[in-house]
């Protein structure tokens, strides 16, 4: 798991790639108990945020699916949603930028990681946060929040 989580601290696009396909793997594959410990889960956020920001589309679109599991698994162990709470402004300003990527796949999966928000928080916190995002110059997002 550390090996993962250092390749994802890396530059390098091939790297960063690899250390994001190994976390996903360990992640699905629940062999390490860390896996289920929801706050080891919290602490991987601040690397796995750095990838949502990369250029390559895999490497974005393997670190919303880890998002996605990380953030299924804090709110089996937390239905309140106070841990989410303390993390959802980075993961929102991280996570913004994708709904509106131009790549369908990205933008499917960061839908998806909306959807774990919402279950998490409530519709009504996501969805203000959501139109007040939409006032932007994304014609992407705006289409979503214009439902």
């Amino acid at each position: 798991m550390d090996a993962a989580v250092a390749l994802l601290r890396t530059t390098q696009i091939k790297k960063r790639l690899a250390g994001v396909t190994q976390l996903l793997e360990l992640l699905r594959s629940d062999r390490d108990p860390l896996t289920q410990d929801a706050a080891f889960l919290s602490t991987l956020l601040p690397d796995v945020l750095p990838c949502l920001r990369d250029n390559n589309f895999k490497v974005a679109a393997s670190a919303l699916e880890i998002l996605d599991i990380v953030l299924a698994r804090v709110n089996a162990f937390d239905p309140s949603g106070t841990t989410v709470r303390s993390i959802f402004k980075p993961i929102w300003s991280n996570l913004i930028e994708r709904l509106g990527d131009s790549k369908l796949q990205v933008r499917e999966k960061a839908v998806d990681v909306v959807v774990r928000l919402v279950q998490a928080l409530g519709i009504a916190v996501v969805f203000e946060r959501l139109r007040s995002t939409s006032n932007g110059y994304n014609r992407v997002i705006n289409k979503y929040v214009s439902f």
